[in-house]
């Protein structure tokens, strides 16, 4: 990797940073969380269409993976963080516009903590596959992401660290 390139992924993590804190601390629509998952690994929501699984440990701007916009599934052990992922296109025959939920579609995200190692987006048979050959727990399901968060959130993280 050429040091330009890292110096690009450094600002384009800080930026991303930047713009998460920003809503998180502007107030800026009705849910603003950050719901600790795994290995450090937090599902932050920013907005309806903001949520993400970001590193915010030590190393948050450095070369930690992270799962982007908008995360719709989460299921996670003490070893892997499996995600869902619905598409974002901007809005219908605008071309541009703040980016909204593509109906039907979908990519799935595998997310090593221990190895920081990720792998997506995959279609549901990819997933599927590789799930298998990385040997997932079978246990491990994928919950609606907002089952995590809200006034009255549904479910409580698990703690493995």
């Amino acid at each position: 990797m050429s040091i330009c390139s890292r110096h690009d992924m450094y600002y384009s993590r800080l930026a991303l940073l930047a713009i998460v804190t920003f809503y998180l601390l502007s107030g800026c629509g009705p849910r603003n969380y950050i719901i600790p998952l795994v290995g450090g690994y937090s599902l932050i929501v920013g907005s309806a269409n903001v949520v993400v699984i970001v590193y915010n440990g030590d190393d948050a701007l450095g070369n930690t993976p992270e799962i982007p916009e908008k995360v719709i599934g989460v299921g996670y052990d003490e070893t892997f963080i499996l995600a869902k992922q619905q598409e974002l296109g901007g809005l219908p025959g605008s071309g541009f516009g703040p980016p909204e939920p593509i109906p039907g579609r979908f990519n799935y995200w595998i997310l090593n903590v221990k190895s920081n190692k990720i792998w997506g987006p995959l279609a549901i048979e990819e997933f599927t596959a590789l799930r298998k050959e990385l040997g997932v727990a079978e246990s491990i399901e994928l919950h609606d992401a907002s089952e995590y968060y809200g006034s009255n959130p549904k479910r409580t993280p698990q703690k493995y660290d």
